[in-house]
Parts: C-alpha cells; sequence; structure tokens
C-alpha cells in the first residue's frame, strides 16, 4: 500500500479505499464461487414425518447448466486469526464499557486459544472451489455453518457430501443426499481393519479441500493476522478463491493441450 501511494502520490487512507471500491468488481471478474453474503438465522434441523421438501432445481438438465459435470462436494472449514473484540466508548466516564464479555465468548476459538473468523468451502475432487460461505465466528461449530451456509439447498440430490469427522450425523439431517464421513473410534474401543482402510480412502478423496484451502492461505490476506473489519473477510476471501480458481482453470487447460 505504501508503494501504491509513492507510484499515484496518494495517501495510504485513498489507496485503502480505493482498494476496497474495487474489491467487488475484481470478485466479479474473477471465475469466483458461489459465496452468499449472510448466513441463514435458523439452521436446518431434522426433516419431519410427514413435511414436504423444499423445491429444488427441477430437472437434471437445469441442474446441469449450474453445476456441469458436478458429482461430488467436499465440504471443510478453515479458520483465521482476528483481533480480540475492543471496548465500546462510553460517553462519560462513570459509564461501564458494555459488550466485551458477549463478543470475547464470541469469538474465542479454545481449541486454538485466540479469537478466530471461520468460513466453509465447498470444492470437486479436481480441486476447484465452487462455494464459500458467509464468514462467522470461530467459536461456530462446522456442522451448524454448514446448515446455515445455504450450500445444500441449492445442490441436487445427486450430488455426494464429503466430510470429515465434524461432519457426523449429516445423513440424518439431509437425507436425499448421499453423504461419506469417515467413522469415529467408538467410545473405549476401536476400529476394526476394514474401518480403518475405509477412513484412509475417504481423506484420499478429501485431500482435494485440504489443497484449495492452502493454495489460498498462501495469500498472507487469508493466512495471517486479520486486520481488516469482519465484514470485508467474505469479500477478500471471495476474491482469493477467484485467482486461485482461475490458476487451476489455466493448469487444466495446460494438461489438456
Amino acid at each position: 500500500m505504501h508503494v501504491l501511494g509513492i507510484l499515484f502520490d496518494l495517501d495510504e487512507a485513498n489507496i485503502c479505499r480505493n482498494i476496497h471500491t474495487y474489491l467487488p468488481l475484481l470478485e466479479q471478474a474473477l471465475p469466483a464461487p458461489r459465496r452468499p453474503r449472510t448466513l441463514q438465522t435458523k439452521p436446518h434441523e431434522l426433516p419431519k414425518k410427514g413435511t414436504k421438501k423444499p423445491r429444488k432445481i427441477r430437472s437434471i438438465e437445469e441442474f446441469l447448466e449450474v453445476f456441469p459435470e458436478l458429482t461430488d462436494f467436499i465440504v471443510d472449514g478453515t479458520e483465521q486469526p482476528r483481533g480480540q473484540p475492543k471496548v465500546k466508548k462510553v460517553k462519560t466516564p462513570s459509564q461501564k464499557p458494555v459488550g466485551r464479555p458477549k463478543d470475547k465468548k464470541r469469538y474465542y476459538r479454545v481449541k486454538k486459544g485466540t479469537h478466530t473468523l471461520k468460513v466453509q468451502v465447498a470444492v470437486t475432487p479436481q480441486g476447484e472451489i465452487m462455494h464459500l460461505s458467509a464468514t462467522a465466528s470461530g467459536r461456530v461449530h462446522d456442522m451448524k455453518l454448514l446448515r446455515k451456509s445455504r450450500l445444500v439447498k441449492h445442490v441436487h440430490p445427486g450430488v455426494r457430501l464429503w466430510g470429515d469427522r465434524g461432519y457426523t450425523g449429516l445423513d440424518k439431517i439431509y437425507p436425499e443426499h448421499e453423504t461419506i464421513v469417515p467413522k469415529k473410534r467408538p467410545k473405549g474401543g476401536d476400529l476394526t481393519t476394514e474401518e480403518r482402510e475405509l477412513n484412509r480412502q475417504i481423506s484420499k478423496v478429501r485431500i482435494a479441500a485440504e489443497n484449495a484451502i492452502c493454495r489460498m492461505k498462501k495469500f498472507r490476506s487469508c493466512k495471517e493476522f486479520f486486520r481488516n473489519r469482519d465484514k470485508h473477510h467474505g469479500l477478500i476471501w471471495g476474491c482469493v478463491a477467484g485467482l486461485v480458481n482461475l490458476r487451476w482453470k489455466a493448469q487444466q487447460q495446460t494438461q489438456m493441450a
């Protein structure tokens, strides 16, 4: 940003505002994945008996038009560290700052030991990023994020959903989809040889999502401490995913040539 200010004789604040102005245009120009701006207020629940299923894409032709040659979705979540929420300013010194304990609990991730922001990525087995969820706090579980991400309701029932052990129980919430999740070790027991081999084969398919996230985190804006506003987090990740998809498509064309 300092270099751009020297080249164009502008202040860093003006450079920052201009960058945020053109980021949505960059995301539209790139082959960025679908990215809803917000999460659902109420997550998907277990289907009740006698209730009608929500209307989806009407035919295979419509589905192939939206997602050509797509039969599998690999879903995974990733996190990025962010700053601790600041104390809200008060008008008079006698007033106590409010909001700190609630915000701190909302973003604090016990597993990471810090405050984080979380996004969910849906990838094809070939490595193309097809969907990004809206940004959520790091405290949100992967399964809950999937249920609020507006992903499954736009996917044809013929698409298989792959996930890690954090998505255990996915088949109960979305019985119309074929779901593949590694088997957990039972409490006080152990997995059989066949179950271990099955988990190993599932991991060989799921590695495509891990590789896609790794390619995105080569960009410092997705890997390092997020210093921007939370409302810009999804936009920045959408632009980075578009750049990753652009390079992926170029590599596919080179291999086919």
